[in-house]
């Protein structure tokens, strides 16, 4: 019977420490309660990278910048936008963070497995101090209960200066570093960085290259305004740039994140100037992006020129 006592009392004391270690959280700051920041992940490239950042105070003001930027591209510094939110949302947001416990969460919720997408954060601020919370691709209930909410406030506002943030960026990088590749929406893909080659060949050669199973309508490919001169001078080559290695995954994952099933479209500038479009069929894996359209021998080399004076 002294034994069965014993061993009750032992497992009390097992749980009575276990509940104990968990910390209490103090009361929030006077001013700013908590703050969210997202980054995107890039093992490619950082050239665009940088943190959004929202702060909640108790006053109900909300503020929104960016900042961590490898190289800011504009103007001025970049703006940073005063909101104001209810002091019932104040509220909310306490008691969320109080009911998802997230001042006892382990500091890193992210997904280890990933090595892409975007590195969130939470910081809770106390009368005794900060405590972050953060993780690439975060899946903990929790932590994004937390996050979601605070992230939807005022989305469109949030939308519309990311939105002005990365035209700085893109435009900035395009004017910076030479050649540089965008994608349908004009996202920056590649870099000159990226690019290991840039030559042209006879549509034969262009044609055995890329011979897939799959069909696609080249009528679609926005190409520039044809004139008779050139169509006199037989346009018969494809300007080819070719990429490192380590970019040439990329490609195929373009195909995943399109609706095109057959090809992918791409968009070439130099000094901020669109020089060509180019395109990859499905399929191909050399790492190759040919012109979408013919030229002529005269019309390639330059462009060849141009595209190797922008890789110097």
């Amino acid at each position: 019977m002294k034994k069965a006592r014993f061993i009750i009392f032992f497992w009390f004391l097992i749980l009575l420490t276990a509940c104990s270690g968990k910390k209490k959280m103090p009361d929030f700051a006077e001013g700013t309660i908590v703050s969210l920041s997202f980054t995107p992940v890039n093992v490619n490239s950082d050239a665009t990278t940088y943190t959004m950042n929202i702060e909640v105070n108790q006053s109900g003001e909300l503020i929104i910048y960016a900042d961590g930027f490898s190289k800011w591209y504009g103007k001025d510094e970049p703006e940073v936008i005063h909101l104001n939110i209810t002091l019932d949302k104040v509220e909310e947001i306490k008691n969320l963070i109080e009911e998802e416990d997230l001042y006892n969460l382990h500091k890193d919720v992210g997904n280890k497995d990933n090595m892409e997408g975007i590195k969130k954060s939470l910081t809770v601020y106390t009368v005794e101090g900060e405590y972050t919370v953060y993780g690439l691709n975060p899946s903990n209930r929790s932590f994004n209960r937390v996050y979601d909410y605070i992230y939807d406030l005022e989305l469109e506002e949030l939308a519309s200066y990311t939105t002005r943030i990365n035209s700085i960026q893109t435009n900035g990088l395009k004017n910076d570093i030479g050649i540089v590749i965008t994608d349908v929406n004009d996202e920056i893909i590649f870099t000159k960085e990226d690019i290991y080659d840039v030559y042209y060949v006879d549509r034969d050669v262009y044609e055995e290259a890329t011979k897939t199973d799959a069909v696609y309508d080249e009528n679609n490919f926005r190409e520039e305004t044809a004139t008779p001169e050139d169509a006199e001078a037989n346009p018969n080559c494809r300007v080819v740039i070719e990429l490192k290695d380590e970019a040439k995954e990329i490609l195929n994952q373009n195909f995943t994140i399109t609706n095109r099933k057959d090809y992918v479209t791409y968009n070439v500038y130099n000094d901020n100037e669109l020089i060509l479009f180019m395109m990859v069929k499905k399929n191909t894996d050399d790492g190759k992006i040919y012109s979408s359209k013919d030229y002529s021998v005269e019309e390639a080399e330059k462009l060849t020129e141009i595209l190797k004076e922008g890789l110097e």
